[in-house]
C-alpha cells in the first residue's frame, strides 16, 4: 500500500471492521435518501395529496361518505367562506355535483324534460366551464365517473359515455320507451355502470340495466344484461363485490347477483319489505354498510335494515328500523362507524346503528332545524341542505358549526379535497366553499436577537418550492464511497 514518507512520522490508512463500516454504509444511505426524498418532493406534496375526489352519489357505490377528505373537519369548517359561483342559466340543477379530476360535473336539466339540456365539467378551483356536452333532452341522472369516463343519463333513456378530459361522446346506450327519473343518479363499480329507469307515466315499470363501463365495438351498446323492478324506482342502485340493491317505491327492495344469471333478463335473488306508508313514492334513499342494507322511502315510517344475503326465503322482513319517517331524497342516510344519520322529515336524525332484531331504534340526537335535506359525512361533520339552508353539523353531537341561506330548494352535498359543494335549485347555481385560514395572532414584542451589524439569516423555500438538498446530497455520496471502499479512521503509528 502507497504511504507517505515524512520527516517524523508515518500514517497509515487501515480498513475498519465489517460491522463498523456497514455502520457508516447504513447511516450514508440514509443520509442519501432523505436527500433525495427533499431533493424530488415538493414541501406541499403533502397537502395536494390530502384528500379524494367523489365521483358518484354514493361514493364507493354504497354510501354518502367521503372517506378520504382530511382537509375540512370540525375545527375548520366554521370558517367556510364562499370560492365561487356557476349559473347554469336556464337550466335546473336537480342532480347532486360529483368531483374527479380536478372538475365538477353537473348535469343540467332544461324544464320540463322534452328540451335540450347538457353537462357542465367546471373547473374544481375556479368553477370556470372546462367543457360542456349538449344533450337533446333534460339530463335527469346524476353523473358518475370512473376510469377516465363520465357516464351520465337523459330523460329519453339514454345513457351517455364521456371522455373525462375533453367531453368528447365514446359511446351511447339508448333505452327506447324508458327515461331516468327526475334526481336518479348512475352508480360505477369494478368493470360495470348500473342504471335504472322507468317507463313515463307508468307506475310498476322500472328497469335495472347493468352495462360494459367499456362499452362495445360500436358507437350505440346495450346492456351487459336487465332485470325488471315492479315499481317506480326510487334513485338508483346500491351495488357491493356481490350483490345489487335497488329499491322501488311500493316498498319493496329488490337484491340481485352482481354477476348476473347467465341470460338477458334476471330476476331478484330475493325481495324485501319496507315501510313506505301510502302511495308509491320515487324517492328515498339506499345505502349499505358491513353486511346490511339500509333502505327508506319518503312516505315511510323508517329506515329499514336488512341482511345483505337476505332471509334464506324469497321475501324478507327487515332485521330492525330506525325511527326516521319521510326520508325523500337519494341522499338522506350516512352510515359512519358504529353511527347512522337520517334526513328525516322534520329533523335531521343520529343513531346507534346496532339494534335488538325487531326494534325500532330512538335518535341519540336531533338538529331540528335541517330536516328533510341531503346529506354527506367527511371528516367527523355532517353537511347537508334542504328546507333553503345549507348546513354543516358534528357528527359526534349534532352541534351547528355552520348555516348559509338559500333562496330555495337545494339537492346534496359533495365534499372533496378541502371544498364543499353545493346546487341550488332556485337560482340554478352551483355553489363552493372552502374554509379560510384561521386568523393570525396578534404580533409580540420580543428583544433583539441579534447586533444590528449581524449578517441576516438563510432565506427559506416558500411554501411549494423545492428544498435545496444538493449539499447534503454530495455528502451523503462521499459517505457511501468512504464505506464501500473498506476505509475508516486512521491509525496512527511510528515508521
Amino acid at each position: 500500500m502507497a504511504r507517505w514518507r515524512g520527516p517524523v512520522k508515518v500514517f497509515s490508512v487501515v480498513p475498519l471492521p465489517w460491522g463498523r463500516r456497514s455502520g457508516v454504509i447504513a447511516a450514508a444511505l440514509a443520509v442519501l435518501a432523505a436527500a433525495v426524498g427533499a431533493w424530488s418532493i415538493p414541501a406541499s406534496a403533502a397537502a395536494q395529496r390530502a384528500g379524494d375526489p367523489y365521483p358518484q352519489v354514493l361514493f364507493d357505490g354504497q354510501n354518502r361518505v367521503n372517506p378520504g377528505e382530511r382537509i375540512l373537519s370540525v375545527s375548520n369548517v366554521s370558517r367556510l367562506t364562499h370560492s365561487w359561483v356557476h349559473s347554469t342559466g336556464t337550466g335546473e340543477t336537480i342532480a347532486s355535483p360529483v368531483v374527479a379530476g380536478g372538475m365538477v360535473f353537473e348535469g343540467v336539466y332544461v324544464c320540463c324534460g322534452e328540451n335540450p339540456s347538457w353537462i357542465d365539467a367546471l373547473n374544481a378551483a375556479t368553477g370556470k366551464v372546462v367543457w360542456q356536452f349538449p344533450t337533446p333532452v333534460a339530463i335527469t341522472a346524476a353523473a358518475a365517473v370512473a376510469q377516465g369516463t363520465v357516464f351520465v343519463g337523459d330523460y329519453a333513456g339514454t345513457l351517455y359515455a364521456l371522455n373525462e378530459w375533453t367531453g368528447k361522446l365514446k359511446w351511447s346506450g339508448p333505452s327506447p320507451g324508458r327515461q331516468f327519473f327526475d334526481s336518479s343518479n348512475l352508480t360505477t363499480f369494478g368493470s360495470q355502470v348500473y342504471a335504472v329507469t322507468d317507463v313515463p307515466g307508468l307506475a310498476n315499470q322500472a328497469e335495472l340495466e347493468v352495462w360494459d363501463m367499456a362499452g362495445c365495438a360500436a358507437a350505440t351498446c346495450t346492456p351487459q344484461w336487465t332485470a325488471p323492478i315492479a315499481g317506480n324506482a326510487q334513485g338508483g342502485a346500491a351495488v357491493t363485490s356481490t350483490n345489487i340493491y335497488v329499491a322501488a317505491g311500493n316498498g319493496q327492495l329488490y337484491a340481485f347477483s352482481r354477476f348476473g344469471c347467465g341470460h338477458q333478463q334476471c330476476s331478484p335473488s330475493w325481495i324485501g319489505q319496507f315501510s313506505s306508508g301510502a302511495g308509491d313514492d320515487p324517492n328515498g334513499s339506499l345505502a349499505v354498510a358491513g353486511n346490511v342494507v339500509y333502505v327508506a322511502n319518503g312516505n315511510g315510517a323508517a329506515v329499514d335494515a336488512f341482511h345483505s344475503s337476505g332471509c334464506g326465503s324469497p321475501t324478507c322482513k327487515p332485521l330492525w328500523a330506525y325511527h326516521a319517517p319521510g326520508i325523500n331524497t337519494p341522499a338522506g342516510i350516512a352510515i359512519v362507524g358504529d353511527r347512522l344519520f337520517a334526513a328525516a322529515g322534520p329533523s335531521l336524525d343520529a343513531f346507534r346503528l346496532s339494534c335488538k332484531i325487531g326494534s325500532v331504534c330512538q335518535p341519540i340526537w336531533r338538529d331540528t332545524g335541517a330536516g328533510g335535506g341531503h346529506i354527506l359525512e367527511a371528516n367527523g361533520v355532517i353537511y347537508g341542505a334542504g328546507h333553503a339552508i345549507l348546513f354543516a353539523d358534528e357528527a359526534a353531537n349534532g352541534s351547528r358549526l355552520w348555516t348559509v341561506r338559500t333562496g330555495g330548494s337545494d339537492t346534496a352535498p359533495t365534499v372533496a379535497n378541502g371544498t364543499a359543494y353545493f346546487t341550488v335549485l332556485a337560482d340554478d347555481t352551483v355553489l363552493a366553499y372552502h374554509a379560510k385560514a384561521a386568523p393570525s395572532p396578534p404580533p409580540t414584542t420580543r428583544p433583539p436577537t441579534h447586533s444590528p451589524t449581524s449578517a441576516p439569516g438563510p432565506t427559506l423555500p416558500a411554501t411549494g418550492q423545492r428544498t435545496p438538498a444538493l449539499p447534503i446530497l454530495v455528502i451523503a455520496l462521499l459517505l457511501v464511497v468512504a464505506g464501500v471502499g473498506l476505509t475508516g479512521i486512521g491509525r496512527m503509528r511510528k515508521h
